[in-house]
């Protein structure tokens, strides 16, 4: 579960965010709306422990992730948290397997484990037996199933996605909402968007005052 209690962000004499607060279950699917520049990518930073509210609180399942080390913020980030973003944030140069592979590189998972893992992502986005592609040559709608298995290959109870059919036509974004809808059987999922009536299956909404 994620709890969030009057969050406040500024930036200089700039409030981004104004005391917001809103619950969101685990094993759900919640839009995060609003205008651009309305703190959407802000919020997700900080539910993603990537920065720090200026304040308020941030609970994930009853942690108060405020009080946490930035080592135990790290840990956290890299077995709990999985990111996707509009502009996909994969490396061209390597194959399908190598980009799903990295987190857990990073966390120093053996590499019989990383294969097994893989394969079971890639198999959850169903894009099995494409491992050897080079990601360069993918489409738009290929390569956001590609970052969705990199989020979810570290078993993450969380996935945050900031806008990812923002650059999709409109087949792809209504298959890759689809594959984000499916995740939250066993996931938390808040996912960002300028267009919620395109999103299926939502659980809630959250706007800068708080979820409906």
């Amino acid at each position: 579960m994620i709890k969030v209690e009057n969050l406040t962000k500024k930036f200089g004499n700039q409030t981004v965010l104004d005391r917001v607060s809103f619950t969101v279950p685990s094993k759900s699917l919640y839009l995060l709306t609003g205008k651009s520049g309305c703190g959407k990518t802000t919020l997700l930073k900080m539910l993603g422990l990537v920065d720090q509210p200026t304040s308020g609180k941030v609970f994930l399942d009853g942690v108060d992730v405020g009080v946490l080390s930035d080592a135990e913020k790290a840990e956290i980030r890299n077995k709990k948290i999985g990111f996707v973003f509009q502009d996909f944030h994969l490396d061209n140069r390597l194959t399908v397997y190598e980009n799903v592979e990295i987190p857990l590189l990073i966390a120093g998972v053996r590499k019989s484990e990383r294969k097994k893992a893989v394969a079971a992502a890639l198999e959850q986005v169903n894009f099995t037996g494409r491992d050897k592609s080079v990601t360069e040559v993918l489409s738009g709608g290929e390569k956001q199933r590609v970052a969705i298995a990199r989020a979810v290959v570290n078993g993450a109870d969380i996935i945050l996605a900031d806008e990812p059919c923002g650059s999709l036509d409109a087949d792809n974004a209504r298959k890759v909402y689809e594959l984000l809808a499916a995740l939250k059987s066993d996931k938390t999922v808040i996912l960002a968007t300028h267009t919620p009536e395109k999103a299926v299956g939502a659980d809630g909404e959250i706007r800068p005052g708080g979820a409906i």
